[in-house]
């Protein structure tokens, strides 16, 4: 297989993925536009009115309807992989026990906090305005707490890990090495996020997740960072939310920024002495 096959082969499960999106958006806008030609036939202005308004206010559970139908495309391509190349994802391989699942989901959680206070922090040094990642975080406020969780904090991990570590990082480190995995998959997994706010932070933890897939080769564990990351961003948001008083806020959140921080701490640490199984040092050297 030729160097272009190869890049090929790692990154078109992204492609697939955002041809899924752009076909679902443009099967959207057709159906709108058929309606503004019903609607200046018959002057019923309100029927298009309140399909954009729709669209506007549940494109999370739009998200969540193309992550839905992805993941048994991209859960289907990661079992042949799995097939064709003898590695295996199983816990019982690489020994993940109950405190490894426990510590990542853990970190996830606390980490979130950590890097999203930081990089609002450098954004506001600099005066970076994200206005695309403004209207992502007002699409989420505008969906109910149970479709958030649905979509953000399951379809989305599942889906998200199965291409950029399962898929992407996984073929990329098959045929060429850990460290060109890692930027790929890191770099295409900050980039589909489509803003630089989230774009940013998608990249470094991208970064860590391609490093705990290669300690324990194991996409359960990162599909559980993943989640404990994304409930922790949206039950701190609902948790500032409830309160209505500034200082009593301002008190919550140096509370949880100073334990998530602690917890980042000891969460990274445990992660670096994860030790790689013997057969995986072996297979990367063949590699």
């Amino acid at each position: 297989m030729t160097f272009l096959g190869k890049i090929w082969r790692a990154v078109y499960p992204v492609l697939l993925y955002l041809a899924l999106q752009i076909f679902f958006i443009a099967a959207v806008s057709f159906i709108s536009g058929i309606l503004q030609v019903y609607d200046s036939l018959t002057g019923a202005e309100a029927v298009n009115i309140d399909l954009e308004n729709a669209i506007a206010q549940n494109a999370i559970i739009i998200t969540g309807l193309l992550a839905f139908s992805a993941i048994p495309f991209m859960a289907g391509l990661y079992a042949a992989d799995v097939s064709k190349w003898g590695f295996d994802d199983g816990i019982e391989v690489n020994k993940t026990n109950l405190k490894d699942y426990v510590m990542v989901i853990l970190l996830g959680a606390s980490l979130a906090l950590t890097l999203n206070i930081a990089l609002t922090f450098i954004f506001n040094v600099f005066k970076i305005n994200d206005q695309v990642f403004e209207e992502v975080n007002k699409s989420i406020s505008n969906t109910g707490i149970v479709a958030q969780f649905l979509v953000v904090v399951i379809l989305g991990p599942i889906v998200e890990e199965l291409i950029f570590r399962g898929l992407v990082y996984r073929r990329m480190r098959k045929y060429f090495s850990n460290i060109p995995a890692v930027i790929m998959s890191s770099f295409l997994f900050g980039l589909i996020h489509f803003n630089i706010s989230q774009g940013v932070y998608a990249g470094l933890i991208g970064i860590l997740l391609a490093y705990i897939y290669y300690k324990k080769e194991n996409i359960f564990l990162c599909i559980g960072y993943h989640m404990g990351a994304n409930a922790t961003a949206i039950l701190i948001s609902s948790l500032i939310d409830g309160f209505e008083n500034d200082i009593a806020k301002g008190i919550v959140i140096m509370l949880y920024a100073l334990f998530a921080i602690i917890i980042s701490i000891i969460g990274l640490v445990y992660v670096i002495k994860m030790r790689v199984n013997k057969n995986e040092l072996a297979k990367e050297e063949i590699v």
